[in-house]
């Protein structure tokens, strides 16, 4: 057996070993919004969805996959890719999150010591749900007539704006924020595909009464 064989098949073994620690650390420590699964195919490629619970895009739920390098763990940065198309001043046009903006950690490199998978996703989240309405005008439509004072999708009203806003932009910007989230919303159950391999089912009163029934022997047991 060569060297080289050998040292392949070692540096696979910690690899493995490695994937399976993050893992486990991102059960005990990840944000209860993330649901993130490595990929049957390749266990370099982990599927995630985010439940958005606060800001702009607030109820809707995004995809995407986190795509781990080849010699992992080592100081090349993770690729986060969001499937679900929405408006964010630091996510390219095809979807590839700048890792190095501030929002979402401002990653140089990554660190093999220190730098976990659910502390990537938890910053990513925070770079998500921190999201304004300001962002997204002044990503199209540059920083004149923005008004710094608004903070979110939920704030924008007449009272919330002073003569040198440009009321256009901002409700431009609320159009192209609701145009994403019904994408989310239409694309949140999808088929089974090869795409992506987390599946949700749409609620349903069936659902509310095993809910309900849970509850009720919860209650009773307590």
């Amino acid at each position: 057996i060569s060297c080289n064989k050998i040292d392949l098949e070692m540096n696979e073994t910690i690899q493995d070993f490695v994937l399976q620690a993050e893992l486990t650390l991102c059960g005990r420590e990840m944000s209860r919004f993330v649901f993130l699964l490595p990929t049957k195919e390749d266990p370099l490629v982990w599927d995630f969805a985010v439940f958005v619970p606060r800001g702009i895009y607030s109820r809707a739920l995004l995809k995407g996959q986190l795509l781990l390098p080849p010699d992992y763990p080592s100081s090349t940065l993770p690729i986060v890719h969001m499937i679900s198309r929405f408006m964010h001043p630091h996510v390219s046009l095809d979807g590839i999150c700048n890792l190095s903006a501030p929002c979402f950690g401002g990653y140089a490199s990554w660190n093999v010591k220190s730098d976990k998978v659910y502390s990537l996703m938890n910053n990513i989240c925070l770079g998500i749900f921190s999201t304004t309405i300001k962002d997204i005008a002044t990503l199209h439509h540059g920083e004149k007539g923005v008004n710094d004072t608004l903070e979110s999708y939920d704030t924008v009203n007449e009272k919330d704006c002073d003569d040198t806003v440009d009321e256009n932009k901002l409700r431009q910007a609320m159009l192209e924020v609701d145009e994403c989230m019904r994408e989310c919303d239409f694309n949140a159950f999808t088929p089974e595909s090869s795409d992506f391999s987390i599946r949700f089912k749409p609620w349903s009163e069936e659902m509310r009464f095993v809910v309900q029934t849970i509850k009720g022997v919860l209650s009773h047991d307590q």
